[in-house]
């Protein structure tokens, strides 16, 4: 689980193997090769491994990082 807190913190990811994103509040904006996109409670997010990706709170939010390591 991961707790981000408003006025703008930021969770920058790059590098660690495919991920499901589980939002369980509003208020995450999610940018992906440049696009900002707000997202918003009991939606899922899939991101390949190694693509460039960040998630902004809006206000004090929570998610869920799901890693997969395909060996």
């Amino acid at each position: 689980m991961l707790e981000l807190k408003s006025k703008g913190h930021r969770a920058i990811f790059s590098r660690l193997g495919a991920k499901l994103v589980s939002f369980y509040t509003d208020g995450i904006d999610v940018v992906v090769d440049g696009a900002s996109k707000p997202l918003v409670a009991g939606q899922l997010m899939y991101l390949s491994g190694g693509v460039p990706h960040s998630l902004t709170a809006v206000v004090d939010a929570s998610v869920l990082v799901t890693i997969a390591f395909c060996r």
